[in-house]
């Protein structure tokens, strides 16, 4: 589901990919995959919060919040943390 495909650049043979913009709003086995991806999320996020207090992954569930780039600027990021994304900000 999205238009950029993370799976070809990580490995180095992989399936044929096609990604489509929406696709769990069209197939129902990607909605089913977004909803279980969700929730196992959230669940890391929960976990997180306690092994790692002061980011509010508890209540952002991962979402770059303000609160949670705070957290970032002053506690440092952690090996959770999507490194790339940090310098997209």
């Amino acid at each position: 589901d999205g238009s950029f495909d993370w799976l070809t650049p990580a490995l180095a043979r992989p399936p044929r990919v096609r990604t489509q913009v929406k696709a769990d709003r069209d197939c129902a086995s990607v909605a089913a995959a977004s909803v279980i991806s969700k929730v196992h999320r959230d669940r890391l996020m929960i976990e997180a919060d306690q092994s790692l207090p002061g980011y509010g992954w508890k209540g952002n569930k991962g979402y770059g919040s303000a609160e949670h780039f705070a957290a970032i600027s002053s506690l440092g990021a952690t090996e959770l943390h999507r490194h790339t994304w940090l310098h997209a900000r």
